[in-house]
């Protein structure tokens, strides 16, 4: 993979676009002194994986689902404040700069959002969907991307945990906070990649990711297993695919990861939203 340089805030190549372009300017946000529980409620409501905190209207962290899935084990979690679990303070981009600059640091940070803020204000949110959009227009017209077109095997996970159909799914919980990638695809008996489980797939299927791993859920849950709750079919793509492939399953599919298998359809590696993201700034992660 290829190192990016970064320049200055604010510069811009010709053909680069600027975040204000991209941005979303409806943005949904909650307050810092507000619960964990009220910010989880407003992330499954809305189906978005991360929510701008403010201190009136002051810009001061981000919240998403990996924070709260950080702290399902802990009894208490659901009174705690926001302010008490966000990332502060947070990356953000401003409306005037380079979606290259502001790509490569969302890559840097392994994050799939920045706040767009300006003069103080938060005016709009640029995320990993709004980018990888735009980069594979780009990238399809010769005007942006590395020097060589990188393939799947190129940006891929190669060291991937996977789970059983069988799993129960409080242990589905536990093994996720674990995992590094926090997309664990499962497998059958046969060794056969047959879904993928997340906490997109859990809240998909009606329960709460961090409820599961509660005392008092995981006695109700004892006898659900993964295969309840895992997207069945999981999208897989051949290690040879170029990136621009791999950005049109991510789009097209509306998915969050995706497998790598080899000729012998065995799995062999997962890429993330922001592997792909990295790979088309051209950005080491």
């Amino acid at each position: 993979m290829y190192e990016a340089t970064l320049r200055p805030r604010g510069a811009r190549r010709a053909t680069d676009s600027a975040v204000r372009e991209l941005m979303t300017t409806k943005v949904l946000t909650i307050q810092a002194d507000e619960s964990v529980a009220i910010a989880e409620e407003l992330m499954i409501q809305a189906g978005v994986r991360h929510l701008p905190v403010m201190r009136g209207e002051t810009l001061v962290g981000v919240i998403s689902d990996r924070d709260l899935l950080a702290i399902a084990q802990e009894v208490t979690r659901m009174d705690l404040p926001v302010r008490a679990i966000m990332t502060a303070p947070p990356a953000t981009a401003e409306p005037n700069e380079g979606v290259d600059e502001a790509s490569a640091r969302m890559a840097a940070r392994r994050i799939d959002c920045l706040p767009v803020v300006e003069a103080g204000k938060l005016v709009g949110i640029l995320t990993s969907t709004d980018i990888l959009a735009e980069r594979g227009r780009l990238v399809h017209k010769g005007n942006a991307g590395p020097p060589h077109l990188l393939h799947a095997r190129d940006i891929m996970h190669r060291r991937v945990l996977t789970i059983g159909t069988d799993l129960p799914l409080a242990d589905a919980a536990q093994a996720l906070v674990r995992s590094e990638i926090r997309h664990l695809p499962v497998v059958n008996a046969a060794g056969r990649i047959v879904g993928m489980f997340s906490a997109r797939e859990l809240r998909a299927a009606g329960w709460d990711p961090t409820g599961v791993m509660t005392r008092d859920e995981k006695g109700a849950l004892a006898d659900t297993t993964v295969e309840a709750a895992m997207r069945p079919g999981p999208i897989t793509i051949a290690e040879d695919a170029s990136i621009l492939e791999v950005a049109d399953a991510f789009l097209d599919e509306r998915v969050t990861a995706v497998c790598v298998v080899n000729a012998q359809e065995r799995l062999i590696g997962l890429i993330t939203y922001v592997d792909v993201l990295a790979g088309l700034v051209g950005r080491k992660v």
